[in-house]
């Protein structure tokens, strides 16, 4: 019974972050098709709006879930496992960003070169600030572990609504979904039958999208 639920939790988990990631390239494919082609898609901003709590936001929430069982394995593990999974793929992915832009430089003049290789500690290039702001929510999970989750989860909203310009907001805002999976994942078993009155209301939700953007 046991390796039932615990195969049924894994597998919702994968699907939400299937879900999530499907919906990141579909809403940037549309976007990308827009500005180059100039073809308009009828309902792509109500579809962006729509979808936006069910992208990165689930992202970040669904990291959160997993910090609780990842620091009860130690520090050690839990600073290399972060390393190797997050830092390590954040740290390959910003460097072949910028090969790849400094050889379109080269071939057509659009791009950008070299020099912006500093941006990688303090200003992520382009997508890649999924990946730097979850290395940093690693990170402040750790120095405050000390701290229960509802309360840190109570601060970081409070440091979201702080009206700081610059990537001040969007930073916190998804920090609060991150502490939110920290304080969601001490209910579990509350979590999992939320989650199995959640999907029928998923699909009728694409459902309606499909219709209005039709």
């Amino acid at each position: 019974m046991a390796g039932s639920v615990q195969r049924s939790r894994a597998d919702w988990i994968d699907v939400v972050r299937g879900t999530a990631v499907i919906l990141v390239i579909l809403v940037h494919a549309l976007q990308r098709t827009e500005l180059f082609t100039g073809h308009e898609f009828a309902g792509l901003e109500t579809l962006t709006i729509v979808v936006t709590p069910l992208r990165l936001p689930a992202m970040f929430l669904l990291s959160g879930l997993f910090v609780t069982r990842s620091l009860a394995k130690g520090i050690r593990p839990y600073v290399a496992g972060k390393l190797r999974r997050v830092a390590w793929p954040y740290l390959l992915w910003s460097i072949l960003l910028i090969a790849f832009f400094w050889t379109l430089l080269q071939v057509t003049g659009i791009g950008f070169g070299w020099e912006v290789t500093w941006r990688i500690f303090y200003d992520p290039i382009e997508h890649l600030w999924f990946l730097a702001y979850l290395l940093l929510y690693f990170v402040i999970a750790l120095l405050l572990r000390w701290i229960p989750a509802p309360y840190l989860l109570v601060g970081v909203m409070a440091l979201s609504a702080v009206p700081i310009e610059g990537q001040w907001l969007r930073f916190w805002a998804n920090a609060s979904f991150f502490f939110a999976g920290v304080v969601l994942a001490e209910h579990r078993r509350t979590l999992e039958r939320a989650v199995a009155r959640f999907w029928p209301s998923v699909i009728m939700l694409v459902s309606a999208i499909a219709l209005s953007i039709g």
